[in-house]
């Protein structure tokens, strides 16, 4: 089967000759690139000119089509009306509640013995270091509120005696 496999080889040679550009002798061949390189180069070239854009006969450059971005659609909470979005969120949302300006802490208990309604000097007393206190003409007011509550008042009221010890 040596004929055979002579006849083959032959044929082969023939078909890499005539890829190779009719190269007849073994040299050329070896320094020619096989079909398979050859036509990704041409397909990479093709890709490319395409990339690049080619030239017109009037001198402008042919691009691919690009498509059109689409844009997205807003969406918006249930029950929100865009066109009357109403009052701006509070601006100090993100501050600790501490910081905030409409922070009041804890306040101190204000202490009045007595009937409901009454006011004693005591209670006038503590009323004019909390609400008036910081200056001269603040002082004045809480003298004269004070003797105004304490005439209307009567002075002191009678202590009550308690359950006392059991």
């Amino acid at each position: 089967d040596v004929a055979g496999a002579e006849a083959d080889a032959a044929a082969l040679f023939e078909r890499v000759a005539a890829a190779a550009g009719g190269a007849t002798d073994a040299d050329t061949l070896e320094e020619t690139l096989p079909a398979s390189v050859l036509a990704r180069a041409a397909e990479l070239e093709r890709r490319m000119r395409g990339k690049r854009g080619k030239r017109g006969e009037d001198g402008d450059v042919d691009r691919p089509k690009t498509r059109k971005k689409r844009k997205k659609k807003v969406i918006y909470p249930k029950g929100f009306d865009p066109s009357n979005p109403g009052p701006a969120p509070d601006p100090e949302r993100w501050l600790p509640l501490r910081e905030r300006s409409t922070w009041k802490g804890k306040r101190k208990k204000v202490n009045i013995r007595g009937a409901q309604g009454a006011s004693s000097a005591k209670a006038i007393d503590q009323l004019g270091k909390t609400e008036f206190s910081g200056g001269d003409a603040k002082k004045v007011d809480a003298e004269a509120m004070r003797e105004k509550v304490l005439s209307v008042a009567g002075g002191k009221g009678k202590k009550k005696g308690g359950k006392g010890r059991r």
